[in-house]
């Protein structure tokens, strides 16, 4: 993904070599910026019932544990901001199955424990965003589902109110992303499917490819090596379907350091290269076995040392 090489750039020059990058595309930035943009709702349920349950507190602290309580005047309550609370309770806490509704048309349907929604239940919003499954303490923890309305869809683990552990999250767009997440964040491993056909399985931290990982992209070019914020960086073998290779260093998605290029018919460059060029010492070897060694800037042999053959 990312520019193109032409189809015969790399046959023309036996001292020049296509620097072809793998940079995920402008679509699939989108689709990260989408990601991390997008509605936070697990958040905002949590706020909600902590204020909500500031409230009750108050109640309860004023009468002292004594007097009477919401469920002994009513199975409704309303709070100060307008929302309203049907279900059960204990003393003034909501505890057992409830339906809480807010002002402004969100609500919860589920479980509760001492006041806070804990065990299994069910928060939309009015955008129709929603989460259902397992929470703990007001936060989604345990295995559910978040929908994120013209976005996405998770299925998987949580923790504290996080995509937390393994889950499966889809795009509106197509795109998916099966693996670890750690505090919301893909980091570890998993395999992310781009609406092209594009592949990436290895390493993550921070929502970013970095570590060892394969990608391969829909033309057949493969990659196969280390990436740093999601771009190539570090040792690798990268593979064209016609059977050109390089097998060495990259920097910043670029060719850096040293390096094997090989071709089809036999030639090689062994040698040094610099932001996808060859670059400084190296050694070219002919498809009939000739070597020749010298000194190249930016991807031209400038020097010739010599027939080594």
């Amino acid at each position: 993904m990312g520019q193109k090489c032409s189809q015969d750039c790399c046959h023309r020059d036996i001292t020049r070599t296509a620097d072809c990058d793998m940079q995920p595309t402008a679509e699939n930035q989108k689709q990260q910026e989408l990601e991390e943009t997008a509605d936070n709702v697990l958040d905002q349920v949590s706020s909600r019932l902590e204020r909500d349950t500031q409230e009750l507190d108050a109640l309860e602290a004023t009468h002292n544990g004594n007097g009477p309580t919401p469920e002994e005047d009513h199975r409704e309550f309303v709070f100060r901001n307008g929302a309203k609370y049907t279900g059960q309770w204990q003393g003034h806490r909501r505890h057992g199955h409830g339906i809480q509704i807010w002002s402004d048309g969100c609500y919860y349907v589920g479980e509760w424990r001492c006041n806070q929604v804990h065990g299994k239940g069910f928060f939309q919003q009015p955008s129709a965003s929603h989460y259902e499954g397992e929470w703990r303490e007001n936060r989604p923890h345990g295995h559910g589902k978040l929908v994120r309305k013209g976005t996405s869809v998770y299925r998987g683990s949580f923790m504290d109110g996080k995509q937390h552990g393994v889950g499966l999250e889809e795009w509106l767009e197509g795109c998916k992303y099966a693996g670890e997440y750690t505090g919301g964040q893909k980091s570890g491993h998993g395999i992310f499917e781009w609406t092209d056909t594009a592949k990436y399985t290895g390493a993550w931290k921070g929502n970013h490819m970095i570590g060892p990982g394969q990608y391969e992209t829909a033309a057949g070019r493969i990659f196969c090596g280390h990436w740093k914020d999601s771009v190539i960086h570090g040792c690798g073998k990268y593979s064209w379907p016609d059977g050109r290779n390089y097998c060495g260093s990259y920097a910043w998605d670029r060719k850096h350091g040293f390096g094997v290029f090989m071709w089809p018919d036999g030639r090689k460059y062994e040698g040094y290269w610099s932001q996808g060029k060859q670059q400084g010492h190296g050694m070219l070897t002919s498809s009939t076995g000739e070597t020749f060694v010298g000194t190249f800037t930016d991807g031209i042999m400038d020097s010739n040392e010599g027939n080594d053959s």
